[in-house]
């Protein structure tokens, strides 16, 4: 049951693949209306953003039974698609969380089930494992560069349930500094994620003023810009 009921279940045509009672894949599906040049289409995703890749059991082994689980879900997308009128659908099929399936695998895999594959590759997750130095090691030396000069310039403040108590008033003054063009429901969306403590915001000020931030999805031992 997902906490953000107001704006899920009227959205909702998600699903999963069941063997009797056990769970053997979910596939996250939400519907949305998408302006682009002045025409209203539908869309697959999250807030404009991309839907999780379909999730298939870590229990379930095989090539021919993962192959065959495959077949029923993109079957089912494209059902779904043709009955709903969707134009396109976004996932993020990062190899770091779901199934590590290689790219290549994946995107044979859209091709073969009949997609017209547009990938972005931008990588939102930071893998925590590694040590600061390793970290600052793997940006380019332009982007060294460019902190070394302004990072002093800049200081941070986070904002989450461990550190902040913020009723829904004061919670949508705060995410309105950093995303203006929200509408209730999806307000309401992020504050139920706040309150069980599954996002964190992060504000960038200069002077005092806020000058950028973000909302990070904080999960298990991940953490991914959201």
């Amino acid at each position: 049951y997902h906490r953000a009921s107001s704006i899920i279940n009227r959205n909702n045509h998600s699903f999963c693949i069941l063997d009797e009672d056990r769970v053997l894949a979910i596939c996250p599906l939400f519907l949305e209306k998408k302006t682009f040049d002045n025409k209203v289409f539908n869309t697959f995703s999250l807030f404009g953003l991309s839907i999780p890749f379909p999730v298939i059991s870590d229990k379930v082994t095989g090539l021919k039974q993962i192959k065959k689980i495959n077949n029923i879900i993109h079957n089912n997308i494209i059902q779904l698609s043709k009955d709903n009128n969707v134009s396109k659908v976004t996932f993020n099929s990062s190899s770091f969380i779901y199934n590590q399936f290689p790219l290549t695998d994946l995107l044979n895999s859209f091709n073969y089930y009949g997609y017209s594959v547009n990938v972005n590759n931008k990588m939102l997750l930071l893998n925590l494992t590694k040590s600061i130095d390793d970290q600052w090691a793997n940006l380019s030396k332009g982007h060294r560069s460019i902190i070394k000069k302004y990072v002093q310039d800049f200081e941070l403040e986070s904002i989450s349930k461990n550190n902040s108590i913020l009723n829904y008033e004061s919670f949508c003054l705060r995410i309105r500094e950093i995303v203006d063009d929200l509408k209730d429901n999806e307000f309401l969306f992020l504050f139920d994620l706040y309150k069980i403590g599954l996002i964190d915001f992060l504000y960038i000020k200069q002077n005092s003023e806020v000058s950028g931030g973000g909302v990070f999805l904080n999960y298990g031992n991940k953490v991914e810009y959201f």
